[in-house]
């Protein structure tokens, strides 16, 4: 009478483990699994964001370099803008030679200028074709178009000035450093009848200076 009664107990036991183990399958398939796929798709999500952030702050990081660099970039269109300007601008010029003359310590007794163009004015032409068609064909289908190159002439300025010999040291040495470039065409000394000191003379100078500017 026991053994019938232990045998069904049995099988009721393994009944329940089968179908406990078929309920966690089922668990896992239709639950755990379907998580599972959730949060790696998640993640790569997560992961392509990260990656859309990174760049983004790559870019932010290079703008604000760039916006760093930005005055030194403007002071240096200024200083090019003063040493080849677009125009002779000789009031520009007097107030340079007068700034390096006072800085010298030297007076300026007279000044006069002029302007002189050295070199003309050169055509470019650029060729573009409108049809892939008629890149041959040199008399249709294609447009010129001329652009001048800017005229470099000359201001020249002729400058008579009075001081001692160390003062026109000085005053050469600013022509040298000055940011507009000045090239001495013409430079005579002579000492000045009227000098009391003999042992530092006054001297007369004459001389002519270029500069170079856009047309």
């Amino acid at each position: 009478m026991n053994q019938p009664s232990i045998s069904k107990n049995a099988e009721r036991i393994f009944s329940i483990i089968g179908l406990s183990i078929i309920i966690i399958i089922a668990v896992i398939v239709l639950v755990i699994k379907p998580q599972i796929s959730n949060l790696k798709t998640t993640n790569l999500k997560t992961a392509v964001k990260q990656n859309e952030y990174d760049l983004k702050q790559e870019k932010l990081t290079n703008l604000k370099e760039l916006e760093k660099k930005i005055p030194a970039a403007q002071e240096k269109v200024t200083k090019l803008a003063i040493a080849l300007p677009k125009g002779a601008k000789p009031e520009e010029m007097l107030v340079q030679a007068a700034a390096m003359a006072t800085n010298a310590g030297i007076g300026i007794k007279s000044i006069s200028m002029s302007q002189t163009a050295t070199a003309v004015a050169q055509t470019t032409s650029q060729t573009s074709e409108e049809d892939a068609g008629t890149a041959k064909n040199t008399t249709t289908g294609s447009k010129t178009t001329k652009k001048s190159t800017p005229q470099i002439a000359t201001l020249t300025l002729s400058i008579s000035l009075s001081g001692n010999y160390s003062q026109f040291q000085a005053f050469l040495k600013n022509m040298e450093t000055n940011l507009r470039p000045i090239t001495v065409k013409t430079f005579s000394l002579n000492p000045n009848s009227n000098s009391k000191n003999a042992a530092d003379p006054s001297l007369d100078a004459s001389l002519q200076i270029d500069t170079i500017y856009q047309q």
